[in-house]
């Protein structure tokens, strides 16, 4: 039927997420649309010692939609993406992380459209927005990120490697079914863009008019982590899977990242210096984690405060 609404399902791994799940299920919970039918919420508790399945588990009482899988271990987000995909008995499966929020009640509407629009796309992006910056170190993370989502948006209308940032993902149900992570993996994100643009670049699409809000890292020790994985890491692992050719897709016309830093620069010079400055540091000395070839990460506790919007 031409105007079937298409079933959704929402995955959520979620490691010790306790100060914004609610906050996030909630977001979810109001999503509202004539494209889609949100069939169920499920949240993977990966490992959990805090209170994340306790808060989970009393807003399933209420809310029928919501399912809650706590079975004790610590295995990755990898491994539970693919338990979701397994479980998944509807058209569309989302994937979101549990330390964001959907900021209106389209945003899944929006999501949905991309598949409604072409039947080639497989795999469609959100726009993630970062929260207002609470520290110094936020504000030099905040516009780093912009900086790269301005540029990324440039390249391709947006429809590139930089654009699937692993926080906010829907796929095709049955192009779910057809893959799994490797064990071993470090950058689902990239594994899943890889995977779906070996079918044609028409099999990825960026919502770019989405707004999912996240937190920046806003400590000096938390961006080491954060750009050690998604410098270094995150490409090797990748290499080892799709071949070093791949690494090439990383790279964007160095016009679009002149054009980005200084449309940053004029609207936050300060933070747009102090990315620069911090994007440096780290390429020069770059973050040593012993975990850098496991698919455990090294936790970045400033980027997991509540969001309240």
């Amino acid at each position: 039927m031409k105007n079937k609404k298409l079933t959704v399902t929402i995955g959520i791994p979620a490691h010790n997420e306790e100060s914004n799940i609610k906050n996030m299920l909630e977001s979810v919970m109001k999503q509202r649309g004539k494209l889609f039918i949100l069939e169920k919420i499920i949240v993977f508790c990966d490992g959990c010692t805090d209170n994340t399945f306790k808060i989970v588990k009393q807003m399933s009482r209420k809310n029928k939609i919501i399912n809650v899988v706590n079975d004790g271990k610590r295995i990755g987000k990898a491994a539970r993406l693919n338990q979701i995909y397994t479980m998944n008995r509807s058209d569309l499966i989302g994937t979101f992380d549990a330390d964001i929020v959907l900021e209106r009640d389209c945003e899944l509407e929006l999501m949905v459209r991309e598949f409604v629009k072409n039947r080639k796309v497989l795999v469609v992006a959100a726009r993630q927005t970062p929260f207002r910056a609470e520290s110094l170190m936020g504000r030099f993370a905040n516009a780093s990120f912009n900086m790269l989502q301005n540029a990324s948006m440039r390249w391709r209308n947006g429809n590139n490697i930089h654009s699937l940032q692993g926080s906010a993902s829907i796929l095709r149900g049955v192009f779910a079914k057809s893959f799994k992570y490797p064990t071993n993996t470090i950058s689902d994100q990239g594994c899943l863009y890889f995977t779906a643009v070996k079918r044609g670049r028409n099999s990825f699409r960026f919502a770019k008019n989405t707004r999912f809000i996240f937190r920046t890292v806003a400590t000096f020790s938390d961006w080491r982590k954060l750009a050690a994985r998604s410098l270094i890491f995150d490409k090797q692992n990748l290499a080892v899977h799709f071949g070093k050719k791949i690494i090439s897709e990383y790279q964007m016309p160095k016009k679009y990242i002149r054009k980005a830093v200084l449309y940053i620069l004029l609207r936050d010079p300060i933070g747009a210096v102090g990315s620069v400055l911090m994007n440096l540091f780290i390429r020069v000395f770059p973050y040593g984690s012993r975990e850098k070839g496991s698919s455990l990460w090294e936790i970045t506790k400033s980027s997991k405060a509540s969001i309240k919007i």
